[in-house]
């Protein structure tokens, strides 16, 4: 948290920044005004808090193998690549599986040719059984020919499902949308069933874990909003909390919050992330754009008018929210307007116009 300076401090850093007379003793002349956007200071129930340093993850990582094993025959993701559902990672060599499949068709058209002539020798014997021309026995020989050729037509419809299935095993696609983490084979490798070739993390489900001590978890709320910066991007994201790890760090005692952000353009498992996290039940607190924040000496301050000029006022920051940062000043109340466009430029007792966004 930052603290003010004191007064005396911050007066003499305003009079440094105010006109002085020139070398002839005349007061230099003023600038034109400065063109600004005002805007109100609101007041809400907001908690405090502070930014905590945490770690970027997948709660959804799957180390995915191929459930038949066989030459991989090409590789068509690599560490780093997106990929939806459904994409192929990478297919296996499959010339002894399209055997199989040949072999099944071809004893399967066979046993229907044989299935199609006991059939007909089946409606002779009938017609002979009934004028007594043929034995009983005769007709039964065909007709448990005719049902063993059944059976087997239904074993090679098996074996060509089988096979069949067994080829499209051998094609490893993405089990949801996602990122490749890791790459672990390459065209011409071994792939046994049940070896890790690809690890790959859901995009739907990247979280923050940042450290907390144990005494600040009561005031994580589940489902509330958090401010995120992805610090090796400088990119903020919106942050929702989800709960926490229900396992305490056995030496700190710190507790990992989980907080659910949106994947950003690139994502690295691990990397630093800053989460704003509450330090205090909500209360009552004003809130100014961030914005219309100014920084001088060290010290925040936002600029309001007084009588047609720029007039600062020092103010405590803490906590943000959104677009929004939490401040304490007793001069500043809700309703007061605050420059936010033209902020930075400003110096003390500057005139100023207000203009439209």
């Amino acid at each position: 948290m930052k603290h003010a300076l004191p007064f005396t401090a911050f007066m003499l850093a305003l009079l440094a920044l105010s006109p002085v007379p020139n070398a002839f003793g005349q007061p230099p002349q003023e600038s034109p005004p400065a063109l600004v956007v005002l805007d109100k200071v609101t007041e809400e129930m907001v908690a405090e808090n502070t930014p905590v340093v945490g770690t970027l993850y997948f709660d959804q990582a799957s180390t995915l193998a191929p459930e038949v094993a066989g030459i991989v025959a090409s590789v068509r993701a690599r560490a780093g690549d997106r990929v939806e559902r459904g994409d192929i990672l990478l297919t296996l060599n499959t010339d002894f599986t399209d055997q199989e499949i040949a072999l099944a068709r071809n004893r399967i058209a066979l046993t229907e040719i044989q299935m199609e002539k006991a059939a007909k020798d089946l409606g002779r014997f009938e017609v002979l059984l009934r004028e007594d021309a043929t034995s009983e026995k005769a007709y039964e020989d065909i007709l448990y020919a005719r049902q063993e050729l059944e059976k087997q037509h239904n074993a090679y419809t098996l074996d060509l499902a089988t096979a069949q299935l067994k080829k499209n095993k051998s094609t490893l696609r993405a089990p949801y949308d996602g990122i490749v983490l890791e790459k672990m084979v390459d065209v011409g490798t071994y792939a046994a069933p049940g070896s890790p070739c690809f690890r790959i993390g859901a995009v739907q489900e990247l979280y923050v874990k940042v450290p907390v001590a144990e005494d600040l978890v009561r005031y994580a709320q589940r489902g509330e909003a958090t401010d995120v910066t992805i610090n090796a991007l400088n990119q903020e994201l919106p942050g929702t909390l989800e709960g926490f790890v229900p396992v305490a760090d056995r030496m700190t005692r710190n507790i990992l919050l989980k907080v659910k952000i949106p994947p950003p353009d690139q994502v690295v498992e691990n990397m630093s992330a800053t989460v704003r996290v509450a330090v205090a039940p909500p209360r009552m607190l004003k809130l100014v754009p961030r914005d219309a924040l100014v920084q001088l000496q060290g010290q925040d301050f936002v600029y309001t008018l007084k009588e047609g000029k720029a007039a600062p006022l020092p103010v405590k920051i803490l906590g943000y929210t959104g677009t929004k940062a939490a401040v304490a000043s007793e001069p500043l109340q809700a309703g007061m307007q605050v420059v936010v466009d033209g902020a930075q430029r400003l110096r003390p007792d500057q005139p100023v116009k207000v203009i439209d966004r």
